[in-house]
Formats: structure tokens, C-alpha cells, sequence
């Protein structure tokens, strides 16, 4: 009973009321189908956004417990490489544990860990990759320019980049695993090719 007396009691709607609610309901749906979906970003547009929030925004800062644990974090990590390298192994081995993007990994890891660069794929799938590709790239074109990495250096991180990105596994320390791959100076990356080492 109540229900019906309060609708009973509601004020009819007024008739230009009615219409100027159609029209503006035709208005929004008419306005609604002539949206057309932002275009994709390019490079240019990405670029400059980049610029707006270098340059614009500021890091926020983090509550020391939080730096606290990713400096543990990290000293742990890079400890565990460089204590089974040069602790269990005495450094004597043909190959190496520790690179220096290695030091650039443990930075987002331990730091940043919900960044889409910090995930485990990126970072496993990214070094493998970029490491495979320096390889490759040292040992096919470095011989055809006579030892020079000139042409092979900027190719290998060039395919490397691509490659990371075609697959939606971009951590860019891998960049520098390549780079250190297809300079092949040194010890070799810790890979190992039908059991000899490549450099």
C-alpha cells in the first residue's frame, strides 16, 4: 500500500520535459557513435611522454624500512653469485657468474619488484636471450669484419631489443648481458655450446 501511494502521488512528467530528455538521449547516443577509439601510440608520442614525466614528476620517496630490505636483498643476491664464483670455485673456472648487468638487475629485482621490467620472465627470458643473441653475433659477424665488433655490437643489442620486445619480456640489464656477450672479452657469459665454452 505504501508503494502504491508513493508512486500514485509522483507528479506526472511534463511533456517537454519528456522531449528535451529524448533529444538528449538521442544527443549522447548519436555522440556516443561518432567516437572513434585514440590512436595507437608511436614512437614520437612515447618519446615525448617520456620527457613530460622525466622532467615533470619527481620519484617519490620510500620509507627506510622498504630501502632497508632491497639493499639486504641485493647485497644477499649478488653475494650468493660471487660467493659460489670466487668462494666455492676459487675463481679458477673458465667462465664467470658475475657480469655487470647483473649489478643493474638486482637494482629493479630488489628495488622495484612490482615493475613490469622486474618480473621473473623478463629477467630470465631477457638475459638468455640477449646473451645467445651476443654470442651469435660474435661468432658470425665479428669474423666476417676481421675481429672488429663495429658493425656486430649496435646489431646484437639492436636484435636484442626487438627481440625482447616481440616476445613481452623487456628488462633492459639484458641490454648490457649482449653487449658483454658479443665483445667476448675476458671469460665468456657462463654459457656453454655442445660443451666448449664460447666466448
Amino acid at each position: 500500500m505504501i508503494h502504491a501511494q508513493f508512486f500514485s502521488s509522483a507528479p506526472t512528467p511534463n511533456k517537454d520535459t519528456t522531449t528535451s530528455t529524448t533529444s538528449t538521449t538521442s544527443t549522447t547516443s548519436t555522440t556516443s557513435t561518432t567516437d572513434t577509439a585514440p590512436p595507437p601510440p608511436t614512437y614520437t608520442t612515447r618519446l615525448s611522454t617520456a620527457n613530460q614525466l622525466t622532467t615533470g614528476d619527481k620519484e617519490p620517496s620510500l620509507p627506510l624500512e622498504i630501502i632497508l630490505r632491497s639493499g639486504a636483498a641485493s647485497f644477499f643476491g649478488i653475494g650468493c653469485l660471487t660467493g659460489l664464483h670466487y668462494g666455492v670455485f676459487d675463481g679458477n673456472m673458465d667462465i664467470t657468474m658475475v657480469l655487470g648487468s647483473f649489478g643493474a638487475t638486482a637494482v629493479l629485482v630488489y628495488g622495484y619488484p612490482g615493475a613490469p621490467f622486474s618480473q621473473p620472465k623478463n629477467v630470465i627470458v631477457g638475459h638468455v636471450l640477449s646473451a645467445f643473441i651476443g654470442i651469435g653475433m660474435h661468432l658470425s659477424v665479428v669474423p666476417m669484419m676481421d675481429g672488429s665488433v663495429l658493425v656486430a655490437a649496435p646489431l646484437a643489442v639492436s636484435l636484442s631489443t626487438m627481440g625482447m620486445m616481440a616476445l613481452g619480456c623487456v628488462h633492459p640489464p639484458a641490454g648490457g648481458t649482449c653487449l658483454i656477450a658479443c665483445l667476448g672479452k675476458g671469460k665468456g657469459v657462463g654459457l656453454v655450446r655442445s660443451g666448449v665454452q664460447v666466448y
